[in-house]
């Protein structure tokens, strides 16, 4: 689906090999919003002008989806499968320390 969609932008297709694993965690396991997350990073390649499309441009179309941290960004990070995009920051990284609301 990538390469077609690819072809369709006149763009060189993705040679990551785990993008499409990571693309498809990002994604929450749900068809639709791969689609979505390709099309978002299509279009990030061909507003700047480049040829192929790649794991920048993925991880772009994250940041503005998602609004989180380079730390959190899927398509950056080395261990990306640690990262549930459904969790908060603080509940991916263990050992940290959260204010709790006092009950009075």
């Amino acid at each position: 689906m990538i390469a077609a969609y690819c072809e369709r932008a006149d763009l060189e297709p993705p040679a990551d090999p785990d993008l499409v694993d990571r693309l498809v965690h990002a994604s929450r396991y749900r068809f639709g919003r791969c689609i979505e997350a390709v099309i978002g990073a299509i279009e990030r390649a061909l507003i700047r002008g480049h040829e192929s499309l790649d794991m920048g441009h993925f991880a772009e179309d994250w940041t503005l989806r998602e609004g989180s941290e380079p730390h959190r960004n899927i398509f950056l990070v080395e261990e990306w499968w640690l990262i549930d995009p459904d969790r908060e920051a603080e509940e991916d990284m263990p050992g940290v320390n959260r204010r709790r609301k006092r009950s009075k």
